[in-house]
């Protein structure tokens, strides 16, 4: 998903500071290459995030080489990873406390998604 919106920003004109584990991934999508995840936080004030499930968004966020570590206030960081809301909602409060904005999408458990019952007719 990230390299498609990758080359929809490139193509709209968007200067775009790419990194991947995968050699040559971000190039492929028309982004300049980053070489680390710091170098992202520290070049970037909006940073987009597009990864496969929670362990690699705490991967990426956490640690000294991780986003937290380089983060600053004021940025905003936008998770469109499918990821756990336990673990968002734990890295929302922490960028918080660096007063950076962490926006993200979170799956609606099946709860939420069940249809609403229908009100029984009194006979």
């Amino acid at each position: 998903m990230g390299g498609r919106m990758t080359r929809r920003l490139v193509a709209g004109g968007v200067s775009v500071l790419g990194f991947d584990v995968r050699s040559g991934q971000a190039e492929q999508c028309g982004a300049s290459l980053a070489a680390t995840i710091a170098e992202i936080a520290q070049a970037c004030e909006l940073i987009l995030l597009s990864l496969p499930d929670s362990h690699a968004v705490e991967a990426v966020v956490e640690g000294d080489a991780g986003l937290l570590a380089h983060c600053r206030a004021g940025q905003t960081f936008v998770n469109l990873s499918t990821a756990a809301p336990r673990s968002i909602r734990r890295l929302a409060a922490l960028f918080a406390e660096r007063g950076v904005v962490w926006c993200s999408w979170m799956r609606a458990s099946r709860a939420v998604q069940r249809r609403p019952t229908r009100a029984r007719s009194r006979s």
